[in-house]
């Protein structure tokens, strides 16, 4: 929720690499991920995005453009309708 937030904003982000944040970063902020566990690397993706503010400009705009296209409401709410209607339609009541 913290990561979306940021990213519909417009902010870089630094994360480690767990489920569900690789999946919603733009393919251009994978590089901003630290693998789970490595301590060092993590301090080392936020020190590179404190230290360069054309690179946290650039990879927050990719950012919330990646949100705003894999995550609008109106994109969301289109799949559930399609898995409700799939679902509704193997049943045999659609």
């Amino acid at each position: 929720m913290v990561c979306s937030n940021a990213w519909r904003a417009a902010w870089a982000v630094a994360a480690t690499d767990i489920p569900g944040v690789r999946e919603a970063m733009g393919k251009d902020s994978f590089e901003h991920l630290a693998p789970v566990g490595d301590h060092e690397k993590l301090p080392e993706r936020i020190s590179t995005l404190l230290v360069d503010a054309a690179l946290r400009t650039r990879v927050g705009r990719a950012n919330q453009t990646c949100v705003k296209q894999e995550f609008s409401v109106e994109r969301m709410c289109h799949e559930r309708f399609a898995v409700v209607k799939n679902a509704l339609a193997q049943r045999g009541t659609v």
